[in-house]
């Protein structure tokens, strides 16, 4: 199915990248939506939350004397994740429960009991869990486990099998086994396998391993039997979706009532896409501005899921629960491709990663990262190279982190291949948390009294009873004391030196506050606060914590002041050292919260103009939760910059589920995006659906671009926001001005006025808008009910032959129905 993305025809394009071939960012990849929607189904598809579990996964708390304590924890950690990733695939409701529950005999409400990875189970825990297989309850064993519960299965332990590579045990290939609804494949890659013999009558072998290239092993994957089932293999998250396959199947034939649930759970969750809750809603999304082509598309998509979850429900009624499954999930699948062709693309906004690894993303090089990026539309990178007490990178400012030591330059690197593909490169800069610094370093900083100093927990009013024992005053953090001058200069020098020696585009300032509402009361911290204030603090830190109240707020004042301070002389330093750059920060969501627990005042960042965006840390499990957030950050701005929602994608994963929190954010006014990338199989995973209409057409962000001015009327005061009633004639003007943050002299700016959509769909067309001109732009608005801003696409000019395109945006307003009017 070929995708058409919409749009006006022209818009904010980005240059390419100078080394590139003429065709090369602009060739757009458009694999199936077929293909790439596959991991949806690596999603919660349970119907509802109120469905009681029938399976139990046992999380591996202890670990053997000889082992190290961290790493074994970690593997069972990673091991239960897997499988609780594959059963959340599957569609299968579970609880976890700990060893220690498990010992206490917790097992018992549960049907089947899923042990991924427990190394040392103590004899009442394994008569625990023999007296529940005894008492008809099933056991799914992952790899090598105890003897004694080997034995329950009917199966004898025969030592581990070890291969030279993983590659020798690459995928278990499944065929006409006596068990319904196996994967056909599962795509595992390991070393080493549990390999154990049948001693029992009764037992099914599942499966067999093939190597990397497909040759036969002749060794079974799994065994089933009456009391339940081994896997040979350590659950990874390798293939999540097949994976859940097998356990469901698995846990199906063991326990019928679990299909039963798979079932009617995807049968719910096919109509749930993204927030929209059922196909009418995913049907009103059919809006007559998508191109007729697309219209139709999706309409016939949207049909099809119908059709296929009528025929979930029959087969499902009949008690083939497997093909219900499969026909429940055939069904999402076509209701995401229905979703993704109404979504909308809008020019003129940040499509950002984060990227935490200095090196690219696991397992590729800087090139192979820039140009997977680029081809899925994103077109700025946020990459980690500098910390507050390391670099990664050649620095005479402070020490090189131990990885890269004696390496390339990974910077240069990351800066060549962004060029080559048409990206914005910006210096993501770690404030203050020393965490990753070098011991030598913290040491000599603690010497130094630069160091921050955490109170143990707030001092209570209500002085302590006698003999009661008292809390350790404070306790040094990995932390740089914001007050401190030489901090100041150290985290300033850092940045400036990185920005002089390599043409970034931007710096993206992170953890610019304290750590928490508990710091930093240090000795200095209190000399210079008495200094500042004039005033002299006789009980520190009990009296600026819960003293009078105006001690508490000028000291809370001034705690503010030292994160401003050190983001002012940044900001205002690199735009001298290098003209054009854009500054930007990652802030608290909430900035009430922000003021008073970090001492991080960003809406003040904003008065003062000190940077050119910025990305709130709006980490929301969905689109209900994160439209709070950001419409409380769009109103707090005003108009006066861009707000970049930062969006955790990996933790939602689910790529409809990224994209139904874009599009809510755009909506709301959001001007671009942020997503946490911290991996290649995320990127596969979600950037490819985003690539395909909600920004299939590459754009440049909307910075720099010149000083402009919106006036809109005063809006209706019983609404929050900027409302206005249908039919009421809006009075709106804009204007430009030929100065802004760019690289040179602005000698004019002009574009082309408009009103558009939240989301970016053209609505009409109001006009040329030049610095040159001596009155601003006016326009008289009625528009039916929605959400819109006013649009300002255009180029300014540096000199002959010599631009820039820009786009600027209003703040939102809305447009509400007469029924909704007070």
């Amino acid at each position: 199915m070929q995708i058409v993305a919409s749009g006006c025809g022209r818009g904010l394009r980005a240059p390419r990248g100078r080394d590139a071939p003429p065709t090369a960012e602009m060739a757009r990849p458009r694999p199936s939506p077929f293909a790439l929607l596959a991991f949806v189904l690596s999603i919660e598809l349970l119907a509802s939350a109120a469905a009681e579990p029938l399976v139990a996964v046992v999380f591996g708390e202890r670990s053997e004397p000889k082992e190290a304590e961290g790493a074994a924890q970690s593997r069972a950690r990673a091991c239960c994740q897997a499988v609780e990733a594959a059963l959340k695939a599957a569609g299968v409701p579970y609880a976890r429960l700990a060893d220690s529950e498990a010992q206490a005999g917790r097992l018992r409400p549960y049907k089947a009991a899923i042990l991924p990875f427990n190394t040392v189970l103590p004899d009442p825990e394994l008569a625990a869990i023999e007296h529940y297989v005894k008492d008809g309850g099933k056991l799914i064993l992952f790899h090598a486990q105890h003897e004694s519960l080997l034995g329950l299965l009917g199966l004898s332990g025969l030592g581990r099998r070890t291969a030279g590579h993983a590659a020798d045990f690459a995928t278990i290939r499944f065929g006409g086994e006596a068990v319904q609804g196996l994967p056909p494949r599962l795509r595992q890659g390991c070393d080493e396998l549990g390999h154990v013999q049948p001693t029992a009558p009764g037992l099914i072998a599942l499966g067999e391993w093939h190597d990397a290239e497909g040759r036969r092993t002749g060794l079974a994957a799994a065994y089933v039997g009456l009391r339940g089932a081994y896997l040979c293999h350590a659950p990874t998250a390798a293939d999540p979706a097949a994976q859940g396959r097998l356990l469901l199947a698995i846990l199906g034939h063991l326990v019928p009532e679990v299909w039963q649930q798979a079932s009617s759970g995807a049968i719910a969750a096919a109509a749930r896409v993204g927030s929209l809750d059922g196909f009418d809603a995913l049907a009103r999304r059919l809006d007559a501005r998508l191109p007729a082509s697309r219209r139709r598309e999706a309409a016939r998509a949207l049909a099809e899921a119908r059709s296929l979850v009528a025929e979930a429900t029959k087969q499902a009624q009949a008690a083939r629960h497997a093909e219900a499954t499969d026909a429940a999930r055939e069904a999402r699948r076509r209701a995401a491709d229905a979703f993704l062709l109404t979504t909308t693309e809008r020019l003129g906004e940040l499509r950002a990663a984060w990227l935490p690894d200095p090196h690219g993303l696991r397992g590729l090089s800087w090139e192979e990262t820039a140009r997977r990026l680029a081809a899925c539309g994103f077109n700025a990178l946020l990459v980690n190279f500098l910390g507050a007490g390391v670099a990664h990178y050649p620095s005479e400012t402070l020490p090189r982190s131990p990885a890269g030591r004696g390496k390339a330059d990974p910077l240069a690197e990351c800066l060549r291949a962004c060029r080559r593909h048409g990206l914005q490169l910006h210096l993501w800069m770690t404030c203050y948390n020393l965490s990753s610094a070098p011991a030598e370093l913290t040491d000599q900083l603690s010497a130094e009294g630069r160091l921050a100093f955490r109170v143990a927990q707030a001092p209570s009013p209500v002085p302590p009873q006698p003999g009661t024992a008292v809390p350790p005053v404070s306790t040094e953090l990995l932390w740089l004391c914001p007050s401190h001058p030489e901090n100041l200069e150290l985290e300033r020098d850092a940045a400036l030196e990185a920005i002089r020696n390599y043409a970034v585009d931007g710096l993206h300032l992170d953890y610019a506050h304290y750590p928490n509402d508990l710091a930093c009361f240090c000795a200095g911290c209190r000399e210079r606060f008495q200094t500042a204030s004039g005033l002299k603090v006789a009980k520190w830190p009990d009296d600026v914590l819960i003293g009078e109240r105006d001690l508490r707020e000028r000291f809370a004042a001034w705690r503010q002041e030292q994160v401003t301070a050190l983001v002012r002389a940044v900001a205002v330093e690199a735009r001298r050292a290098r003209p054009g750059i854009a500054v930007s920060a990652a802030v608290f969501p909430d900035a009430q919260a922000a003021r008073s627990v970090h001492g991080q005042d960003w809406p003040r960042w904003l008065d003062e103009r000190l940077l050119d965006f910025i990305v709130p840390l709006d980490y929301a499990a969905d689109a209900t939760e994160l439209e709070p957030l950001v419409a409380r950050q769009v109103e707090l701005a005003r108009g006066r910059l861009p707000v970049c929602a930062g969006i955790a994608a990996h933790r939602v994963r689910d790529p409809i589920g990224i994209l139904d929190q874009l599009e809510r954010a755009r909506r709301l006014g959001a001007d671009g995006f942020v997503l946490y990338v911290p991996d290649a199989e995320l990127l596969e995973v979600a950037s490819p659906v985003l690539g395909q209409a909600f920004w299939a057409s590459r754009t440049a962000p909307p910075f720099p671009a010149p000083a402009s001015r919106f006036t809109l009327p005063s809006g209706l005061g019983h609404r929050p926001g900027l409302a206005f009633e249908e039919g009421s004639p809006l009075t709106v003007t804009a204007a430009l001005e030929a100065r802004g943050n760019f690289r040179k002299p602005v000698r004019r700016a002009a574009g082309t006025l408009r009103v558009e959509t939240a989301d970016g769909a053209p609505v009409q067309r109001l006009g040329r808008v030049s610095s040159g001109g001596t009155q601003p732009a006016r326009a008289v608005l009625r528009l039916p009910p929605g959400c819109y801003r006013l649009a300002i696409e255009g180029s300014v000019s540096f000199g002959w032959f010599s631009g820039q395109p820009f786009v600027v945006r209003s703040r939102p307003f809305e447009v509400i129905a007469r029924s909704e009017a007070p």
